[in-house]
């Protein structure tokens, strides 16, 4: 799955010059369970002494981490959450070398998607009008579905192909 970047939108307590050119913050904030996790990517653009990201999930947990490096490093900052879709709020603040700090505040969504799932109940199908109702276990855009059916007195078989 292509993970989408966004650029987050921020509001500085700090002289806006100094943060904005030390650090700059993105958002991969869909995933799918076992491939990889939502992330926040830290961007050090300039010399920092370190950061701190403080969150706290729409659920109520926290989350804490504390980072540095040196310009031209991105830290990822994995969101270890369960399936679904959740929101964040919470802070980056950022030291620098001189003793000086800055926050930036945050606030966006992630999703981590489980495997999809196709439902289909017996009273669904409808051969006699060519008509399939399914249920997928999460929201898509659209679906495509083939059907190849093979019908017998006793039995329907529905091998399906389905792509989200």
């Amino acid at each position: 799955m292509n993970a989408r970047l966004l650029l987050l939108t921020f509001v500085l307590s700090s002289p806006m010059p100094v943060l904005a050119d030390a650090v700059r913050v993105s958002l991969e904030g869909r995933a799918v369970l076992g491939e990889k996790l939502p992330a926040l990517l830290v961007h050090i653009e300039a010399p920092i002494a370190g950061f701190e990201v403080k969150l706290k999930r729409s659920d109520g947990q926290d989350v804490e981490v504390k980072g540095g490096g040196n310009p031209g490093l991105t830290r990822r900052i994995e969101l270890n959450q369960p399936e679904g879709r959740f929101h964040y709020e919470g802070a980056l603040t950022v030291r620098f070398p001189d003793a000086e700090s800055g926050v930036m505040p945050l606030s966006f969504d992630t999703e981590l998607y489980g495997t999809l799932k196709l439902d289909v109940r017996k009273e669904d199908v409808d051969v006699a009008a060519r008509r399939l109702r399914f249920v997928l276990s999460r929201p898509a855009k659209r679906a495509e579905l083939t059907v190849l059916m093979a019908v017998s007195d006793t039995h329907l078989t529905l091998p399906t192909i389905l792509r989200v």
